[in-house]
């Protein structure tokens, strides 16, 4: 099935809490996102530019690792990572399955909570891989079996809207990693 993800927008019903979990994996500052606009990460050498860009606007290196780590990992499957593209508003990222890229909006996450960037980027990452399961080759996604939780599917529930079926379990499910840091990243193979 084609999917093309509609983004990933900001809740705008606070009523979803943040596990502690999440508290683990480090948030990123509105600045050091605006000091990554207009960058583009696909090789392994672009990679360092992002990191010393981040550092330079403040990032903890707690930050910069997390950072390091998403990104090192999508790059290595062959997925890019842009930052700096507004796809509207409220929208904090957007996978493409027709490019491989991750699509990170800085201004999007200037209203959001300090881990939204992380939260962002993980999410996205799911969808990566919901391609990469069916083949980075075409538009198509599958699940990859990351448990739901009440809390992906409240997001879900209350931030996206006339999603197909399929749609909506691909939704929870990226959702779901972002109140599940430690397993996605365990069941990704992302190391910190």
């Amino acid at each position: 099935m084609t999917y093309a993800s509609a983004g990933r927008p900001q809740n705008t019903n606070n009523s979803v809490p943040i596990s502690g979990a999440v508290l683990g994996v480090a948030g990123i500052g509105a600045g050091v996102l605006l000091g990554l606009k207009g960058m583009h990460v696909s090789t392994e050498e672009e990679i360092a530019p992002v990191l010393d860009t981040a550092e330079a606007a403040g990032a903890s290196y707690e930050e910069i690792s997390t950072l390091e780590a998403l990104i090192r990992h999508n790059v290595e499957r062959g997925v890019e990572v842009v930052f700096g593209t507004e796809y509207g508003s409220g929208t904090l990222g957007q996978y493409d399955p027709s490019a491989n890229q991750i699509l990170i909006t800085p201004e999007g996450i200037l209203d959001a909570s300090s881990d939204e960037a992380m939260r962002t980027l993980l999410h996205e990452t799911t969808h990566a891989h919901q391609d990469a399961a069916d083949g980075l080759d075409n538009d198509s996604m599958i699940p990859v079996g990351i448990e739901s939780n009440s809390q992906g599917i409240a997001y879900v529930e209350q931030n996206y809207s006339g999603l197909d079926p399929h749609s909506h379990a691909l939704e929870v499910e990226a959702n779901s990693s972002e109140f599940q840091i430690d397993q996605s990243f365990d069941q990704f193979g992302i190391d910190l």
